[in-house]
């Protein structure tokens, strides 16, 4: 539930998070449908149609995620986890709303913020001490949009000015969230 909630309040859908619901789907769609045809090999049709859709929906799906450009910005996702790397100590602990490409490339623990499969996150979320739960964890660094930090700035229980400098700005022309920005967190 909160996977589809994620989706709804972002407003774009992200198919690497959809793609293993598909299956979910085709097995339980073939299993329903089975029960409302009355012939006794209808619904193995079915199920084989069912399941030719859901399989090209994942084909699509893998083609769509290998395209280049299709998430542009990910480019520069790329570069500030390499500038982490660099210019972060190896035991630094990373706090990211958007933390996939910061957790694979920059070689540091990092910590995700948004909630979808963080339930600590999201207690801390309800509290609004988003602030007392990246203290807790020892968060050291932030990295992501700035429009994130600006549209998040109730849950952090103190003005986030008071505690994230911007160290390392990625301009992102045109770009729907703002800049990309590399934040250190101040104790």
């Amino acid at each position: 539930m909160m996977l589809l909630l994620s989706e709804f309040v972002r407003l774009s859908l992200r198919e690497w998070y959809m793609a293993p619901l598909s299956l979910w789907a085709a097995v339980f769609g073939a299993g329903s449908l089975a029960r409302w045809v009355d012939t006794r090999y209808m619904w193995k049709r079915l199920l084989v149609l069912l399941f030719v859709v859901v399989l090209l929906s994942g084909g699509q799906i893998w083609r769509d995620l290998r395209q280049p450009g299709r998430y542009w910005f990910q480019s520069d996702q790329l570069a500030a986890a390499r500038w982490i790397t660099a210019h972060t100590p190896p035991d630094a602990v990373i706090g990211s709303w958007t933390a996939g490409i910061y957790g694979y490339f920059s070689h540091r623990q990092v910590i995700n913020l948004d909630g979808v499969v963080n339930w600590d996150a999201i207690a801390a979320y309800r509290a609004c001490r988003l602030y007392d739960y990246m203290y807790t964890k020892q968060v050291s660094w932030v990295v992501d949009f700035d429009q994130f930090v600006g549209d998040f700035t109730y849950l952090f229980g103190i003005n986030p000015v008071d505690f994230l400098i911007p160290r390392k700005t990625f301009e992102m022309a045109d770009g729907p969230f703002g800049d990309l920005v590399v934040y250190e967190f101040k104790r």
